[in-house]
């Protein structure tokens, strides 16, 4: 099945003959015998994976050996389990009965850098949001750290989701980073992106005025598995 990237709303049918022939498609050695075997004592889920997998375009093996759910990020409504096939002057039917009124109800998410136009020099706390479910995902709201400038829109964001890395993030919203100092770990890597969860990082502001601002910002590199390079056993 060919992934659908967009954010309007999509009506889909799949039948037990089209699975079998997206399945058998261009194997002409095969024989069309089988049929779906009934899924014995497993529950019925929707937009929801039963076997864990890890994230596509994953690089290293350490990642790729940390399974875990594959679920839909996006909306769904109306779902219809016929016990038979729906033709397709009936399917056209069904979906102008619950045609929704928003044809796009979702908006492309856009990494969180504060308020717009400040045009003022200077630091700032701010919770920036970025979706309720990678928000919830962390264990408290510390307060994240702008700083803007007078000159020009663009702004050093040190944003908790990427464990409050100073970021230089331009007047269209393009981010910058430089390389992080890396460790060898059990997991392969130990850094500060690794660090999910933040919780080996945070920022203060120090010095805050016209002239300047000075930011305290501390991190400890971790792997993936939250081991840390090269601890002191002798203690």
């Amino acid at each position: 099945m060919t992934p659908i990237h967009s954010i309007s709303w999509h009506l889909f049918r799949l039948s037990t003959e089209e699975f079998l022939d997206s399945v058998f498609k261009g194997k002409k050695n095969l024989q069309k015998k089988c049929c779906l075997i009934p899924a014995e004592n497993k529950d019925l889920l929707i937009a929801k994976s039963h076997m864990k997998n890890y994230p596509a375009l994953t690089e290293r093996q350490p990642s790729r050996n940390i399974l875990s759910d594959m679920v839909l990020d996006g909306l769904l409504d109306e779902v219809k389990i016929f016990n038979y096939a729906l033709t397709a002057e009936q399917i056209k039917k069904e979906f102008e009965q619950i045609k929704p009124p928003v044809s796009k109800p979702l908006s492309w998410r856009r990494l969180p850098s504060g308020p717009k136009k400040v045009n003022k020099f200077g630091a700032f706390y701010v919770n920036l949001k970025y979706s309720p479910q990678w928000d919830s995902l962390f264990r408290s709201s510390s307060p994240d750290v702008v700083v803007t400038f007078d000159c020009f829109d663009g702004r050093i964001v040190c944003w908790r989701g990427i464990s409050y890395n100073p970021c230089l993030v331009t007047e269209n919203g393009k981010w910058f980073s430089n390389e992080f100092m890396e460790r060898g770990t059990p997991l392969g890597c130990g850094e500060l992106m690794s660090d999910k969860k933040a919780k080996y990082s945070h920022v203060k502001i120090l010095e805050n005025n016209d002239v300047r601002v000075v930011l305290y910002w501390r991190n400890s590199p971790v792997d993936i598995g939250y081991n840390i390079p090269y601890p002191d056993d002798s203690q």
